[in-house]
């Protein structure tokens, strides 16, 4: 006798991908670069009851839209027939395609799975294929037959079809960085004509450097991995490096060496998503604080470098980003590194400047204060654009001789006006010839970058002082000479 003609397929298909950590989130382990190649292994299973318990033909939680991908049926159970266990059908080699769908994240973009070095033909029932995802995130590879089968119907060929489960997680290849704005540093005195800043004294920015990281995959044609946002995203402030600074970049000082500079980093870089491009992140400098000087910043007696004695410029600090590394490890480093060309800060070579006065000892005196900066044309002056230094009463340094002396120092203008601060003296009274010494505490007052060298040692550690003598006169001013 003989019967009908009959098809027999296979159950579905058993796919592997080679080395899958199978994240489920975006906390999981990671798998892959976006766009690097990887091993899906394809084997055309037999039908097992475990893998079919509604025994309707088709493997449990695979051809199902509504299942979730943790409930999907492993199909590489095996069945022993004739004392040997087989889970897979060797003769069946039909064309078979391989697509993905995007698990997570939910709002990203599912490009299509790429078969990088397809296999010629299946070997004995096994098809194993390169494929890349060129986004970040977590997937599932579905494999279905590309053609019918024979004569089988539409609902048998699409009833092989099968899922992978989690795939993932792919992360980014590499960065790149685009500066936005280069900044703009601080003049810490604004309230003169023309704004300033004293060597050894601290300074920041006024305008903050800017700039931009996006994400890009390893495909052969790179592109931007777009998905790389929300909890994918893996940067963070920590992320940016950026190389100490330890000198001006083009000015030197009296010794012909390059002025150093002190570099106090924020660490507080600020970082947003983008507004105008929903694939790159913004950066924002911190609060990064900058000053020419000291050798030594651990000693308050020195505010300012020994070679620093030099005309007015303007700051020429360059800050250079090294790296990007983000929370997963994905690292970008730049040689010779992206350059942010700040606009510089009129920096002022300053000194505090004081004058003896005399006078009789029922008159108070004036004794002259001011804040001098060494000018372009190499001479020291007034500096008229300084209305900001603060020197309080309490920051003088006052010896009277003699001790008992009643006369009383005290600031004219705390607050410099022009550069002039003036002191004011009282008089001690009739027929006391008083000395009064007076000394400002730059340290006290928070001013050190005012000290100068008065003792010519060649460091600018000293504060003047300068004595008030009473009981002195000068006489008058016309004097009749007779022969």
């Amino acid at each position: 006798g003989s019967s009908n003609d009959f098809v027999s397929r296979p159950f579905g298909f058993d796919l592997v991908v080679t080395d899958n950590p199978a994240a489920t989130d975006s906390t999981g382990p990671v798998f892959r670069a976006a766009g690097v190649p990887f091993e899906v292994v394809a084997t055309a299973a037999l039908w097992q009851v475990d893998d079919d318990t509604n025994v309707d033909g088709i493997p449990d939680n695979h051809n199902d839209t509504v299942a979730g991908i943790a409930s999907r049926d492993d199909l590489n159970n095996t069945i022993l027939l004739g004392g040997i266990n087989y889970f897979g059908t060797p003769n069946f080699a039909e064309p078979l395609t391989l697509s993905s769908a995007l698990f997570e994240p939910n709002d990203g973009s599912n490009p299509a799975l790429v078969v990088t070095t397809p296999s010629a033909s299946w070997n004995e029932g096994v098809h194993t294929s390169n494929v890349r995802f060129d986004e970040v995130g977590i997937i599932e590879i579905t494999a279905s037959l590309t053609n019918g089968y024979l004569d089988l119907g539409i609902d048998d060929v699409n009833g092989m079809t099968s899922q992978s489960g989690h795939v993932g997680r792919f992360i980014p290849d590499s960065f790149t960085v685009n500066v936005t704005d280069s900044g703009q540093f601080a003049n810490s005195c604004t309230f003169g004509t023309l704004p300033f800043t004293y060597i050894g004294e601290t300074f920041g920015f006024d305008t903050p450097p800017t700039f931009t990281v996006t994400a890009w995959n390893d495909a052969p044609t790179a592109a931007i991995t777009t998905n790389y946002r929300g909890l994918y995203r893996k940067l963070d402030s920590s992320s940016i490096t950026i190389a100490d600074v330890t000198e001006d970049v083009t000015q030197t000082g009296t010794d012909g060496l390059l002025l150093n500079v002190e570099f106090i980093a924020d660490n507080t870089i600020l970082i947003s998503p983008s507004t105008s491009d929903p694939d790159t992140l913004d950066y924002t400098f911190g609060n990064d604080q900058f000053r020419y000087g000291p050798e030594d910043p651990n000693d308050a007696d020195f505010g300012k470098m020994s070679n620093s004695e030099v005309r007015p410029f303007d700051a020429d600090i360059d800050l250079v980003l090294t790296q990007v590394v983000d929370l997963d490890g994905v690292e970008t480093s730049f040689s010779p590194g992206i350059i942010f060309d700040v606009t510089g800060n009129q920096m002022r070579f300053g000194r505090l400047q004081m004058e003896n006065v005399s006078g009789p000892e029922t008159n108070d005196l004036q004794m002259p204060m001011v804040v001098e900066y060494l000018n372009g044309n190499g001479f020291y002056e007034i500096n008229g654009d300084d209305n900001c230094t603060q020197i309080d009463t309490g920051d003088l340094d006052i010896t009277l001789n003699p001790s008992t002396s009643t006369a009383e120092a005290s600031i004219t203008n705390s607050e410099a006006v022009n550069g002039s601060h003036g002191v004011t003296i009282t008089a001690p009274g009739a027929g006391n010839n008083d000395v009064v010494e007076v000394s400002p505490n730059l340290n006290s007052s928070g001013d050190k970058w005012l000290r100068h060298d008065w003792n010519n040692d060649g460091n600018f550690d000293d504060e003047p002082s300068a004595i008030a003598t009473f009981g002195i006169y000068t006489g008058s001013s016309v004097q009749i000479y007779i022969q």
